[in-house]
């Protein structure tokens, strides 16, 4: 990456030069900044960098001489958040363009831990750390002291990603490119670990990913046809394979029980995997007759993953036990390849009526071996030697499942003008999705829609559409995947609720109403109004039951004189999903125990501002405010009141969650005045609001007695309220 930059940097300084010689034009943008506020929240810079003091906010540069041309583009050069591009060539003949991105984003500022990285994924706590938390009779009135004051540690990962493409034309009907790009992913971010249920550790995941992509293409077109050829390459690498972490409350590894329980003294989570992925693409498209054309597209591609397994655990003395089995293999020698056909027959009988014809198919063709896992190790603590075989228990036998999937539409729309401007379209369209490894082997799913065009009638549009969709699955075997996965039997574990049907294969009814009202009857203003609806209705008892999704927006823009223009818009949304399921214990699985959910979001947006001209091509000003405001409801109810012993009946009840909201504010304005033909000074003032209420992160501390074996980073993005004023100028010659 360094030399990459450095190559950019060598051929900027070279480029500007040569830009002297030919017909050239400079723009620069430079501001002074002033911020005040509470604004040391992630949130606040979460995307971007906020600048102090003065700064290069846009450089451009532009030469062109006879059909040669060459434009340079930096904004906020050197900053966190900077963005290069050069482009330059002959017109029409090729054309050369590099990139150079940077993208921060800062996850959290609260962020505390104890752990000290080691490096390679390696995160340890000082074992007089481990010593006490180990020998405290009562973590609650120890841990506190020991986790008190942990040091900051950042949470951001940034994302810097360099590329160079090249493209030719050598004749009018020939069109090359090819391109390459990388991009490099550093920092860290919050990774969850388990020593069982109710005993969670939350550590940093260092983050070193790189990714390289590389592709060339080739197309011939003419007025009667047209053929492109292409291919694509992506290499994925990660530094860091696996991530190990002390258990802060055990300083080393228990003795085995005669029932196969240690206690750990590390956790060890593998990371994202390397990967390479390969893709060939042909497209072909064909003038049938004078008023009908074939468009078709085919790819292929085949994905790879051949990481080293890990060890079955990093407990030692699990590790250490006699007769205990290997890893199936050494590596999971995954193998994925997808086909992808489409095929599109556009054809105009009548000037009034136009039909397409539509096809496609997608194949997801998993070809990594199946593997069975003799032993697992639940949170690294546990391997069972009972029955029914001499040395594993059935729950921890285990297979992996190539999990596949083949889907096919068929369809097509017919569109026909009654009278201008009126207009009526009707589509259908017919998939079929058939999965291996999964409950429903075989799903279709019909859908029509129409739709209708009114308009501009006296300025006024109207666009009315109607969706409708059901979907069948052809037998639904809950628990299929459960025998395929546990091959010598599942024990004593539950399984899934009969009645229960994943939201994805699950029957469903569909049902979509949208219109769109638009007024432009005068030149000075215009209006807009939409409406949506969507409802599924899924068919089953338990699992989601329904969902609805409701929007509704208005936008006016006016324009009462050439120099000022007023603009406003409000959009509301609402989601609404409700769900059944049960508590569920061995010996105690009755529909007694069912309760019921329902998740509401609803989210309000308020867009308005202006732009005034108040000295014709001296002074203008213009200002926009937008307020975003969102809020999430989760309500629970019992079904029944809840039977059995005590401990059962409170692990059964349900209640409400608190609701969460957050709300945005953000105020631009800025004032421009032209000191000269070329020179124009800006002064700006921008205000930013947020504010968040959020039961799962807010005062969340490393230590919290109610979690009293768990660890947690802290990690939040609370409010912030901002200020910023910039002063600055702008050059063009």
């Amino acid at each position: 990456m360094k030399k990459l930059k450095l190559l950019i940097a060598a051929g900027l300084l070279g480029l500007v030069g040569a830009a002297k010689a030919g017909d050239y034009q400079v723009g620069l943008d430079f501001y002074g900044q002033f911020v005040r506020g509470s604004d040391d929240s992630s949130k606040f810079s979460e995307y971007r960098s906020v600048p102090r003091g003065v700064y290069v906010d846009r450089l451009c540069v532009e030469t062109k001489e006879g059909d040669y041309f060459f434009h340079l583009e930096a904004l906020k050069p050197g900053l966190s958040d900077q963005r290069f591009t050069v482009e330059g060539g002959q017109y029409g003949v090729h054309k050369v363009e590099l990139l150079y991105d940077q993208t921060p984003h800062n996850l959290s500022n609260t962020a505390q831990s104890l752990f000290k990285n080691e490096g390679g994924g390696l995160y340890t706590l000082p074992d007089n750390v481990q010593s006490t938390l180990q020998a405290a009779a009562n973590l609650t009135t120890v841990a506190p002291a020991v986790f008190f004051g942990s040091p900051y540690v950042p949470l951001r990962v940034d994302r810097t990603k360099g590329g160079v493409s090249y493209s030719y034309n050598p004749t009018g009907k020939w069109r090359t490119s090819l391109g390459y790009n990388v991009e490099r992913r550093e920092g860290s971010k919050a990774f969850g670990m388990s020593l069982g249920h109710g005993q969670l550790v939350e550590v940093l995941e260092p983050v070193s990913y790189q990714t390289h992509n590389a592709n060339v293409q080739a197309e011939y077109v003419t007025e009667e046809m047209g053929v492109s050829l292409g291919y694509d390459f992506s290499l994925f690498r990660n530094d860091i394979k696996a991530l190990t972490v002390d258990n802060p409350f055990r300083v080393a590894d228990a003795a085995l029980s005669g029932a196969g329980a240690s206690a750990p003294s590390t956790m060890r989570a593998a990371l994202a995997p390397e990967n390479e992925g390969h893709m060939g693409s042909l497209g072909f498209n064909y003038k049938t007759s004078a008023n009908s054309r074939l468009t078709t597209a085919l790819s292929y591609g085949i994905q790879k993953q051949d990481d080293p397994f890990l060890p079955l655990t990093s407990n030692q003395k699990i590790l250490a036990l006699a007769g205990l089995e290997k890893l199936p293999d050494d590596s999971l020698e995954g193998e994925v390849r997808t086909l992808n056909a489409q095929a599109t027959w556009n054809f105009r009988p009548l000037d009034n009526l136009v039909l397409n014809i539509k096809g496609r198919h997608h194949d997801t063709d998993n070809r990594t071996k199946r593997l069975t896992f003799l032993r697992q190790v639940p949170y690294d603590g546990s391997i069972s030697p009972t029955v029914p075989t001499a040395f594993t228990n059935p729950t921890r036998t285990r297979r992996s499942l190539a999990v596949d999937y083949l889907k096919t539409n068929i369809g097509g729309d017919v569109t026909y003008t009654i009278v201008k401007p009126l207009s009526v379209k009707l589509a259908y369209d017919h998939e079929i999705t058939k999965r291996r490894f999964r409950e429903a082997g075989k799903v279709k799913e019909d859908t029509y829609t129409a739709s209708i065009n009114a308009g501009p009638i006296a300025g006024f549009t109207l666009r009315p559409s109607v969706l409708f969709a059901e979907r069948h699955p052809k037998g639904y075997h809950a628990e299929q995947v459960a025998h395929e996965t546990y091959p010598l039997g599942e024990g004593t574990a539950l399984g899934q609720i009969e009645d229960l049907r994943k939201t994805d294969e699950a029957g469903r009814r569909r049902k979509r109403a949208t219109v769109r009202a638009q007024w432009e009857g005068i030149d000075s203003l215009s209006m807009g109004i939409d409406y949506g609806h969507t409802r599924d209705d899924h068919h089953s008892e338990y699992g989601v039951t329904d969902q609805n999704s409701t929007y509704a927006s208005f936008d006016v823009n006016f324009h009462p004189t050439e120099r000022v223009t007023f603009f406003a818009d409000y959009t509301w949304e609402e989601m609404v999903s409700n769900s059944r399921s049960r508590y569920r214990a061995t010996g105690y699985d009755d529909a007694a125990q069912d309760w019921k959910t329902k998740l509401k979001d609803t989210i309000n947006t308020i867009n308005v501002g202006g732009d005034f001209g108040l000295v014709p091509d001296k002074l203008d000003f213009d200002a926009a405010y937008t307020m975003a405001f969102a809020k999430g409801l989760q309500e629970s109810l019992n079904v029944n009141p809840p039977q059995g012993s005590g401990s059962q009946v409170n692990s059964a009840l349900v209640w409400d969650l608190p609701a969460t909201h957050t709300r945005q504010h953000r105020l631009n304005t800025a004032l421009r005045y032209r000191l000269a033909k070329n020179v124009k000074a800006r002064l700006g003032y921008a205000y930013e609001r947020y504010s968040e209420v959020d039961w799962s992160q807010d005062s969340l501390d490393v230590y919290q007695s109610q979690w009293n074996s768990s660890v947690f980073l802290g990690a939040s993005q609370p409010g912030y309220n901002a200020h910023m004023a910039t002063l600055g100028l702008s050059y063009n010659f």
